[in-house]
């Protein structure tokens, strides 16, 4: 797995991903709103699953299903990350 790909998942996993309202808690001067769709707050899970635009790339990679399969097993951004590198594995294997 790329650096990269590692790095953005433990920084999710950890709960350190750099989101609006993470940013605003810890003293930075931001606007709490989605800088995508200007609306609501931007969390984890707003930036990974809620979001309108982000939704549509999810359609577009045949994946919103099993997204919302787990998020109504499971409403945890960690069950939702393990899920999706099993099924990501699985299928490259």
């Amino acid at each position: 797995m790329p650096p990269k790909v590692k790095n953005f998942v433990w920084r999710m996993c950890r709960g350190c991903f750099p989101t609006c309202a993470r940013l605003s808690s810890r003293g930075v001067a931001c606007p709490i709103d989605c800088v995508v769709c200007d609306s609501n707050y931007e969390d984890i899970i707003r930036v990974l699953v809620e979001c309108p635009k982000v939704v549509q790339a999810w359609r577009n990679v045949n994946m919103w299903d099993t997204i919302i399969r787990v998020l109504r097993q499971d409403y945890n951004i960690h069950a939702l990350i393990f899920t999706l590198l099993r099924i990501v594995c699985d299928d490259n294997v």
